[in-house]
């Protein structure tokens, strides 16, 4: 399945049918969930993954941290493959600020077993890797730098390397963005998520695979927070249609009608409950196409307890109490 998708994306970006979002995101918070989600193959591999993140980076960028997610998620994910009882280390540098244009510097390194100078010319070429033993010791397809080298392509960037074997390997690329300087930080609203008393809460929980579902629904049981699970976007409208929830949590991949089409749908018939998308990083997600058929927000997986509880909260209670006021 992971191979059959690397050749569909990159397909996708060679017929040119994908293009960059523009939209404003906090790049450290991106680079955090990418790292956060590589944290067990680091701990398997025995490899320190650390950040070296640059305070005058501006908090709010324009660009697509969806795409950029899938670029650290290539390089950070094969540095960590390849790197065993050593150190993989992120970096993040403001290069140049002129007004709002921004150049940011990024580099992926690690100190695992290098790259020969004759495979460093083929290296991001498809189905190429150090050499037939190195596939045959550590995986994979061949394709991660190809996706990397590509998606570069789509914001105008190029991919450096340099390697020495048995040493490590540094991959380094920089990106123009556009800051947003008067953005406010977001204030934290007064009630905070150890505040919110959720016991009582009925959710409906849209998920197609059983493992999560069961996840999902303990994680909701832990807080008092009861449940129905609707195993398809067909059942989640159906269960919308029937019952009231105090809010509802969809995934987006799902066989049948999609996440996103089971919310266009809920929306004709309920514009109040509030809908939360739960999607993994893909190339074809657009967040504001999620926003666009009626989702109050969105949450990647793998995402962090706190955060799954913070963001509950937020769009029953805060919700709540905004429309009292008004």
């Amino acid at each position: 399945m992971n191979f059959i998708n690397d050749i569909l994306h990159i397909n996708k970006i060679d017929a040119n049918k994908l293009e960059p979002l523009h939209m404003e995101f906090n790049l450290k918070k991106v680079i955090n969930e990418v790292m956060d989600s590589l944290q067990q193959s680091a701990k398997e591999n025995k490899t320190e993954l650390t950040l070296d993140y640059d305070v005058n980076i501006p908090n709010h960028l324009m660009s697509d941290p969806l795409k950029l997610s899938q670029v650290f998620m290539n390089l950070i994910g094969n540095a960590i493959k390849f790197t065993r009882g050593g150190l993989v280390e992120v970096i993040c540098k403001l290069k140049e600020k002129t007004g709002e244009d921004v150049t940011i510097y990024f580099e992926v390194k690690d100190n695992g077993i290098g790259i020969s100078k004759e495979k460093q010319q083929s290296i991001f070429d498809g189905f190429e890797q150090g050499s037939i033993q190195i596939n045959r010791e550590y995986g994979g397809t061949g394709l991660g730098l190809t996706i990397v080298k590509s998606l570069l392509g789509l914001f105008d960037s190029k991919i450096e390397l340099n390697s020495t074997l048995g040493k490590g390997s540094s991959f380094s690329f920089e990106i123009d963005m556009k800051s947003k300087d008067e953005l406010m930080d977001e204030i934290p609203f007064e009630i905070t998520s150890g505040e919110y008393n959720f016991k009582g809460l009925h959710i409906l929980v849209v998920e197609d695979n059983k493992i999560n579902q069961v996840i999902t629904k303990k994680m909701l049981n832990k807080k008092d927070i009861s449940c129905d699970i609707a195993s398809s976007g067909e059942e989640a409208v159906t269960l919308a249609q029937e019952n009231v929830y105090d809010a509802i949590l969809m995934d987006i991949h799902m066989p049948g009608i999609s996440g996103e089409e089971a919310t266009i749908q809920i929306r004709k018939f309920d514009q109040t409950t509030p809908i939360i998308a739960l999607t993994a990083i893909s190339l074809d997600d657009s967040v504001e196409s999620f926003y666009a058929a009626g989702c109050n927000d969105v949450v990647t997986k793998p995402f962090k307890p706190e955060i799954f509880y913070q963001k509950i909260g937020e769009n029953i209670f805060d919700k709540r109490i905004r429309t009292s006021l008004s």
